[in-house]
């Protein structure tokens, strides 16, 4: 209760959006009831330290939590994320469909993307075939692209990400994986205070 009641009062919401959003993310990440500290206290930082709020971040996590717990993407690394994107101004329901679409087509790319991604050097999994944490994705991207002119760069991450993600995956290059992994540090040292 106090996590959760320092999270309504963070972002000025009432106690029972802020436990709707709390265990939604809970069920969806299929975490345990007692980590509701734990997601309050991720989704309080994520709100405070970027141009996002609880609300949205919740709304964003309909979304994409879904998919980022089969791709055994933690709340901490989406939430980083989430946080990036609404620094970007890509907010609330539609930085949850970015991110959704996009790790979709990651998980099964198509012919076209299969092939740039090859031509890039890129890619999103381990020899286990486990996803690599986001920020590390992001800098293999950086990575596979920073010889492409601007306009092949966007081209690549259409064909990689679709239309749809281009301009979310795109905000997390320029703002690069030191800031989703700065992000994730600091979600998982509150959570351990």
């Amino acid at each position: 209760m106090p996590g959760l009641l320092n999270m309504a009062s963070a972002d000025q919401i009432d106690l029972a959006l802020a436990t709707d959003i709390a265990a939604g993310t809970i069920k969806a990440f299929s975490l345990e009831a007692e980590e509701s500290t734990r997601v309050a206290d991720v989704l309080a930082l994520a709100a405070s330290a970027t141009n996002s709020d609880i609300a949205g971040i919740g709304e964003a996590m309909k979304y994409v939590a879904p998919v980022s717990q089969a791709l055994k993407i933690d709340l901490e690394q989406t939430a980083a994320a989430f946080g990036a994107l609404s620094d970007a101004n890509i907010k609330g329901s539609q930085a949850g469909t970015v991110l959704r679409a996009g790790l979709a087509r990651l998980a099964n790319p198509a012919k076209s993307a299969r092939k740039v991604m090859d031509s890039l050097g890129f890619s999103a999994f381990d020899a286990q075939g486990n996803m690599v944490p986001l920020y590390e994705m992001i800098g293999r991207l950086q990575k596979g692209t920073e010889k492409l002119s601007d306009k092949d760069r966007s081209a690549a991450i259409a064909t990689i990400f679709g239309q749809e993600a281009m301009s979310g995956f795109l905000a997390l290059m320029e703002q690069g994986p030191e800031r989703l992994k700065g992000f994730r540090g600091i979600a998982k040292l509150a959570r351990c205070s």
